[in-house]
């Protein structure tokens, strides 16, 4: 007895449906913050805000951020990004200057976005934070991007960091 083709169009429906319900989903929780700024943009973590300061007269493109970990028991991540423009350049020296404090871990042998790169953390005393932070030369400037937490959450959370501070991408 000879059947007629074999139909999977309801099954294969379902199927797209429930896959793209599922990938809605996974980027609803997800999905980064996408900032842009003059010149360069970054992807801080899902469901974080940034804005330009208005605190810091000094740095007038100073943009701030803050939100949600990824374990919400630790509290809030805060981060910044500024952009500093420069002549000659000695790269570590006039990043130091510029965060206004001293560098631990300096990593210089990176590249953000196939640009001269540094990678660097550093401790704010006073509020007990610590922060995970990348320098960016983006020729005429340099973008300096940090992301923070409290001191003693600021391990489990550096994966997350790592990928902040590496979404740097300048252009001109």
């Amino acid at each position: 007895m000879a059947e007629g083709p074999v139909n999977f169009g309801k099954p294969l429906l379902f199927l797209v449906i429930a896959g793209c319900i599922g990938a809605g989903f996974w980027a609803y929780k997800n999905w980064p913050s996408h900032y842009e700024g003059n010149g360069w943009d970054i992807d801080f973590p899902n469901k974080w805000e940034a804005a330009p300061s208005a605190i810091d007269p000094a740095n007038p493109g100073k943009v701030i951020a803050n939100g949600p970990l990824k374990i919400e028991e630790h509290g809030p991540g805060v981060g910044w990004v500024t952009l500093n423009y420069h002549g000659a350049l000695a790269f570590q020296q006039f990043v130091s200057e510029r965060v206004n404090t001293t560098l631990e871990k300096v990593d210089e042998s990176v590249e953000i976005g196939h640009k001269k790169a540094m990678i660097f953390e550093y401790e704010e005393q006073e509020a007990g934070y610590r922060y995970l932070c990348s320098a960016v030369q983006r020729g005429d400037a340099v973008v300096i991007a940090a992301i923070g937490c409290k001191k003693a959450f600021f391990e489990d959370n550096r994966t997350a960091f790592e990928k902040v501070v590496k979404s740097v991408r300048c252009s001109r």
